[in-house]
């Protein structure tokens, strides 16, 4: 049994990635080592593509697979579509949870 999460996040601060993070690696970190096994920043390449999951959390419960993002504004999903509003302006990004899908199927 396995389990798709995807986590999206937004931040005010101009400070990226690493510290949006922690909260995150902070939680995982405190998980029961005997009940958890938590690969981070996974490199994963298959038929010439490349790609990194964050983190593959391995359980008795099922297999999580964590895809998290920093990404400043709002992100909203309107018309099939994900967008980023930032400074009045609005950017189409990637469906993390589709992307997040596509991950679990390279792993497979």
């Amino acid at each position: 049994m396995g389990f798709i999460t995807s986590l999206s996040k937004h931040s005010l601060s101009k400070i990226s990635g690493k510290l949006n993070e922690y909260p995150l690696s902070l939680f995982l970190r405190n998980l029961d080592k005997s009940d958890y096994f938590i690969l981070k920043d996974y490199n994963l390449d298959c038929n010439g593509n490349s790609s990194v999951i964050d983190y593959i959390i391995v359980s008795k419960y099922g297999i999580f697979v964590i895809n998290s993002k920093n990404l400043p504004g709002t992100i909203a999903h309107k018309d099939g579509k994900w967008i980023q509003k930032i400074n009045g302006s609005e950017n189409l990004i990637e469906n993390p949870v589709l992307e997040t899908y596509n991950l679990v199927n390279l792993l497979k």
